[in-house]
């Protein structure tokens, strides 16, 4: 950690001095402590990896409780503790974390894998040899046919539907056509940028947004996509995260609705929203100090 914090440190130091310290305190201090502890919108329930391990580290994850078994029976093995105690301690670690997504422990795989392969290969005598080799031989052979034809055949008919790449070229295809300014509702995704350009403009509350129209941020012909969570349902009460009210005429035209992340609608902001008189909106969230910097 402290050999880690070396090589850092330059870099720290360079966008303190041009960026200013606080960004450093968002880089170091939130990413590192605050979401630990916090989670945000990735909270999730203390076993949460006990169940990503089971699809995202197959097809090892059904020999790696057998793994950590026999690895303590063979903790004076050098082979056989390191890749325990390297599975063991990353998973408890980032299962303290209140703030959980699966791909937060792939750099435990090298070690279920490890541990894995140690099973299979002290599976050499009797009916281990006999049976369980040619059914993890066997499995083998499935697994890797049923990748190629998944790879060659499958996935490029469906290429453009995957991460719904596909919603976001027609939407960039109308942009095209009749050209404006896009304002992402929340902050936009990576696949968002990718597609429709970046930078992008964004606001995190409908409060923030019909601000910007009042003071002419937002003109005739600019565009708002906004996923449908973020609409209010007939009979819901408004959170301050909600679109409300929500776009609608005269001031707002839907354009189109596409599939990326569940639904995202876009629309078109019309002459009549201009320097409109402001809505009642629901109160934002309080604005944390990092939220002036996108760390993420």
């Amino acid at each position: 950690l402290l050999l880690l914090l070396l090589i850092n440190l330059p870099w720290y130091i360079v966008v303190g001095l041009r960026e200013g310290w606080d960004m450093v305190r968002a880089m170091v201090v939130y990413q590192n402590f605050t979401r630990f502890l916090v989670g945000f919108d990735h909270i999730q329930p203390w076993w949460y990896y006990g169940k990503t391990i089971t699809y995202d580290m197959f097809p090892f994850s059904p020999l790696f409780p057998t793994g950590l078994y026999l690895a303590w029976r063979n903790r004076t093995r050098l082979e056989w503790r390191l890749p325990a105690l390297w599975a063991v301690v990353t998973i408890l670690f980032f299962s303290c974390s209140s703030s959980k997504q699966g791909k937060y422990i792939l750099t435990a795989a090298p070690a279920i894998a490890w541990l894995g392969l140690l099973v299979i290969d002290g599976m050499r005598n009797g009916l281990w040899q006999r049976y369980v080799h040619r059914f993890v031989q066997g499995w083998a052979v499935v697994l890797v046919i049923g990748f190629v034809i998944t790879a060659v055949f499958v996935l490029p008919r469906y290429a453009g539907r995957i991460g719904g790449l596909e919603g976001l070229q027609q939407v960039h295809r109308v942009i095209d056509e009749k050209p404006g300014k896009i304002v992402s509702y929340d902050w936009p995704r990576s696949s968002l940028l990718y597609e429709l350009g970046s930078p992008m403009a964004y606001v995190r509350s409908s409060r923030e947004l019909y601000r910007w129209l009042h003071e002419g941020k937002l003109k005739a012909g600019d565009y708002i996509l906004a996923h449908q969570r973020y609409l209010p349902q007939p009979g819901a009460e408004p959170g301050p995260t909600l679109f409300a009210p929500a776009p609608a005429e005269p001031y707002f035209e839907k354009v189109m609705s596409v599939k990326f992340n569940g639904t995202l609608d876009v629309y078109r902001v019309l002459p009549a929203a201009i320097g409109m008189s402001m809505p009642q909106t629901p109160e934002p969230l309080p604005l944390q100090w990092w939220n002036r910097f996108d760390t993420d």
